[in-house]
């Protein structure tokens, strides 16, 4: 963003990055989700559906980085091995359809 003064650029401002703002929607929740199966689904069918309308491929990269911390929560924090094995589903899910680029 560029402000100008009297035909002068005065400020060049940088705006946030694509991860920073895919941190600062789902981190604050992932966080706060423990425990909690229908959370950690709900967080996953956001990211997919997110994910299906960005083409550009470092966002994408920035989608599938918060998704593998929501594995890695999930995995750590789901008691139930049904909640477990049903979060492990949704994401095999997801994976078939986000393919993995280099992370």
């Amino acid at each position: 963003l560029y402000r100008a003064d009297h035909g002068k650029i005065r400020i060049i401002a940088r705006g946030a990055t694509f991860a920073a703002l895919v941190s600062e929607a789902f981190d604050q929740i992932r966080d706060a989700a423990d425990g909690n199966a229908a959370v950690y689904a709900r967080l996953l069918t956001a990211l997919e559906t997110i994910s299906g309308q960005i083409p550009h491929e470092t966002r994408r990269a920035a989608l599938r980085g918060q998704i593998e911390l929501v594995a890695q929560d999930a995995g750590r924090t789901l008691e139930s091995e049904y909640n477990r094995r049903r979060i492990g589903e949704r994401l095999a899910e997801i994976d078939g359809k986000l393919p993995r680029s280099g992370l």
